[in-house]
């Protein structure tokens, strides 16, 4: 359904139902060969869940964000965030936004330059079925 490229152009996350056993999504990995074609993508197991995980989304350090309704949500579609540990070969445990950001809504399609992000949410308050919130990502309140 949807993809993301890696800062360093060398790995695509997407998300799909393929191999799904009950119709989720999941998220797959693929890793772009010397002849410039994208590799088999492989579940990223360490990443799903059995619900949906959907819309990847790198950062330009290489933090990957995606939204999931496994893990620990806070209610419908978080966003979560992870980074990879050379160390381990691995991603490490996603790690839940947490509010404001995420709500007891759907909150997905997270995108983010710099300190400023942009999400989707269909929370209570907004002025239709979904809509696009900004956030401003401090280090102190």
């Amino acid at each position: 359904t949807h993809a993301a490229i890696s800062p360093d152009g060398q790995w695509l996350v997407y998300a799909s139902d393929y191999k799904s056993k009950n119709g989720d999504l999941n998220l797959f990995l693929s890793k772009k060969q010397s002849n410039g074609e994208w590799g088999e993508g492989k579940m990223m197991i360490e990443l799903n869940t059995d619900q949906n995980e959907d819309s990847p989304f790198f950062d330009e350090d290489g933090t990957l964000y995606f939204c999931s309704k496994g893990f620990n949500s806070i209610g419908g579609f978080d966003i979560f965030m992870t980074t990879f540990n050379k160390n381990r070969n691995a991603y490490e445990s996603p790690t839940n936004l947490g509010p404001p950001i995420n709500s007891v809504a759907n909150d997905i399609f997270f995108t983010k330059k710099g300190s400023v992000a942009y999400f989707t949410s269909n929370r209570a308050g907004g002025y239709g079925r979904e809509d696009i919130y900004r956030a401003y990502l401090l280090n102190q309140v």
